[in-house]
């Protein structure tokens, strides 16, 4: 099962059944938006030339490469930095700015995952570095984790159809191996990996 949610109470299933698909929108030359020839109305001297108009639409035309499928476990941030939900909030705001992390995935004693405590959730607790209140009383629980093998475009959809700013990562066994975060996904597309999350 590529995507589970976990509590205090253990690993529950996620209605995967729900979320949307991703669509894609269709591309338009603007040319051809406007009824225009390649060129047409624009100031002299900046028409664009045939030759590159005819690559373009060439290169438009040309069948892809083939599908570059990229899973968690390749785009995962690992080991990850965690915090139990016996500790303070005091505790995770320093984690939290020495390591400069938003989210902290928190673990039982038996290292399960039981939620996820995020920078919003501290601000929204008015945390210091002194606070001593529990993690546990702050954290976001239950959580919806993602297995290793699960794909990054289901990984996408269930980020955006769950609102959530990142997935933590969790084995079959239920520990949990690494986080992927938006910003993750984001870096990757930015330093031109390949990452395809076309359907």
């Amino acid at each position: 099962m590529s995507f589970q949610i976990w509590s205090t109470t253990g690993p529950a299933p996620y209605d995967w059944e729900r979320v949307q698909p991703l669509a894609r929108a269709p591309r338009v030359w603007p040319y051809e938006e406007q009824g225009r020839e390649p060129g047409a109305g624009q100031p002299e001297g900046r028409a664009r030339p045939a030759r590159l108009w005819a690559a373009a639409a060439a290169a438009e035309a040309a069948p892809r490469a083939p599908r570059v499928v990229l899973r968690a476990d390749e785009l995962m941030a690992s080991p990850v930095v965690s915090i139990r939900p016996d500790q303070t909030l005091g505790e995770a705001l320093r984690l939290q700015r020495n390591r400069r992390l938003r989210h902290l995935p928190v673990v039982g004693l038996d290292g399960a995952l039981v939620g996820i405590l995020s920078d919003r959730d501290l601000l929204a607790a008015h945390a210091g570095p002194g606070s001593i209140e529990p993690v546990a009383a702050h954290m976001a629980s239950p959580v919806l984790s993602a297995a290793p093998d699960a794909r990054l475009v289901d990984i996408a959809r269930v980020l955006l159809a769950a609102r959530v700013g990142c997935l933590p990562v969790v084995d079959e066994d239920g520990a949990l191996v690494g986080i992927l975060t938006r910003s993750d996904i984001l870096r990757a597309l930015v330093h031109e990996l390949p990452v395809d999350l076309r359907i």
